[in-house]
């Protein structure tokens, strides 16, 4: 019979790993259907959810007043160019969620703006180029989420609202514009160490760009969680990342 330390030992690895486990079972679902929300997209692509959500639905409490755009990323093999397109002041948000489930950064009216604008999404150790113009968004694990939301008004407004899903994208920096995102194996916990660094180097991605190195933020000069907050010192977004094992 387990004494009392090897509960507590059991009790504390299960706390530790239960994010982590939970996110990728949540991820996987999103990726092959299936999932509490009505929506279903390959890695490296948006789902986009087309109608007003309902009581119905089982996930968490689902908004009533956007509409979803939510992508489930891999950069273990190189980044991804995220654009966002001109919103006209539209109300909308792009929440990143690493694979523990912490929230790392921002993009959207509050946060950035509702200009059109490209970022490159990277994973932490990444050095390679980046194209001129683009903002550099560092994910803390090489697996991550996209959770989207784009502000509605009403049945009325959901035709306008799905022409602005639409030109949410995600493209592979090593397709380049327009290309097709490859394959993805399924993630699982024990796959999403550090990703190799990629792309370090050459012109073949189809962007202009400049090899660029960015040096750490001093603390004073990161935003806040929610995106807010004074600009960061280079083109590359930064937030605290608790100090917990490389993955």
């Amino acid at each position: 019979m387990a004494d009392a330390e090897q509960v507590k030992d059991a009790a504390a690895a299960y706390v530790y790993g239960y994010p982590l486990v939970y996110d990728l079972k949540e991820v996987a679902s999103s990726v092959e259907g299936g999932g509490a929300l009505p929506m279903q997209a390959p890695y490296n692509s948006f789902a986009y959810a087309r109608r007003l959500l309902g009581p119905e639905t089982r996930f968490v409490s689902p908004n009533n007043d956007t509409l979803y755009v939510v992508g489930q990323c891999d950069v273990r093999q190189g980044p991804l160019v995220l654009h966002v397109p001109d919103t006209g002041d539209r109300y909308y948000v792009l929440q990143f969620i690493d694979a523990w489930t912490n929230n790392f950064a921002y993009i959207g009216r509050r946060a950035t703006g509702t200009a059109e604008a490209e970022y490159l999404l990277t994973d932490r150790d990444y050095d390679g180029p980046v194209p001129d113009g683009m903002t550099v968004v560092a994910a803390p694990t090489g697996v991550f989420t996209i959770g989207g939301r784009v502000q509605v008004n009403g049945e009325a407004d959901l035709p306008a609202v799905h022409a602005l899903q639409d030109q949410f994208t995600l493209t592979p920096l090593a397709v380049g514009p327009g290309g097709p995102a490859p394959p993805r194996s399924p993630a699982s916990p024990s796959q999403i160490r550090a990703s190799p660094r990629s792309c370090a180097g050459g012109t073949s991605s189809g962007w202009p760009w400049r090899r660029s190195r960015h040096p750490p933020p001093t603390s004073s000069s990161w935003p806040w969680p929610d995106g807010s907050g004074p600009p960061p010192p280079s083109r590359r977004m930064w937030i605290p990342t608790p100090s917990w094992p490389r993955c």
